[in-house]
């Protein structure tokens, strides 16, 4: 479980961190948080939803159909696709509420350590590494992208475009031991009332940008069927890993040979 913790520049002055290499920190994430200026680039690779708690609604992408799927990570922790979604990049950074319209700049305290091979996070003269501050700044942008998502989600909402989605993957005799699933807890906007909006009130959604997440949403769930490929694809990657590694270790001991 991530440890966020707040940086203090007296207690982390001589601290150093641990960039992220890979992306094994969202294992067993099933949905992640997307943002309207990614809509573009999230199309061609992701099945969009929404999530509810609290009576709100959240954009998300579906990495995998069940608790702890993910079919986007490869067995070293790399991107299984070209995009990866904004919320994921920042690590080990995240900004979190700190008080009312307030945030505080926090770091996986695991990923923090005193090696000076690493990256520092504050300057000698105290002010923030340039690295930091500009994570800084893009999870300043992420926020900003976060609230005007969340507002569009409140005006889908409110246009009540927005219902339940019990998604359905249907059995793929192509894909092996991936069955028929139906996964509850999902959202999407309901197509057909959508289209019976009147011209004032899609302009009020144009204007939000809840049109383009509608969309978006809309035309993504054709990314749906390709979940089993992708989960095919992982288990391939999965074995090949494990047997190069295999083989790795009975050969360690060998004299090396050469090679033809």
């Amino acid at each position: 479980m991530t440890d966020w913790t707040p940086l203090h520049r007296q207690r982390h002055q001589m601290m150093r961190w641990r960039p992220r290499r890979d992306y094994l920190h969202s294992s067993g994430q099933s949905l992640v948080p997307v943002l309207l200026g990614e809509l573009g680039q999230l199309m061609s690779a992701y099945t969009l939803a929404f999530s509810e708690q609290g009576g709100e609604y959240t954009a998300v992408a579906i990495l995998g159909l069940g608790q702890a799927e993910h079919f986007y990570l490869g067995p070293n922790g790399q991107w299984l696709a070209d995009y990866v979604p904004a919320t994921l990049r920042a690590y080990p950074f995240q900004l979190l509420g700190a008080g009312e319209n307030k945030h505080a700049l926090c770091i996986d305290a695991t990923q923090l350590n005193e090696n000076e091979a690493m990256p520092a996070i504050f300057a000698d003269d105290g002010t923030m590494a340039e690295p930091v501050q500009e994570m800084l700044t893009f999870l300043q942008h992420c926020e900003q992208q976060r609230i005007a998502t969340a507002r569009a989600c409140a005006a889908l909402a409110k246009q009540a475009l927005i219902e339940p989605w019990p998604v359905t993957l249907a059995n793929d005799e192509t894909v092996e031991s991936v069955g028929k699933k139906t996964v509850q807890g999902l959202y999407r906007i309901n197509e057909s009332a959508l289209n019976a909006l009147n011209g004032d009130a899609l302009a009020g959604l144009r204007k939000s940008g809840a049109l383009a997440l509608a969309y978006a949403q809309l035309l993504s769930i054709t990314q749906l069927q390709q979940l089993p490929k992708r989960a095919q694809w992982q288990a391939k990657l999965k074995a090949h890993a494990a047997q190069v590694k295999g083989l790795s270790l009975i050969h360690i001991s060998e004299p090396t040979r050469p090679r033809l």
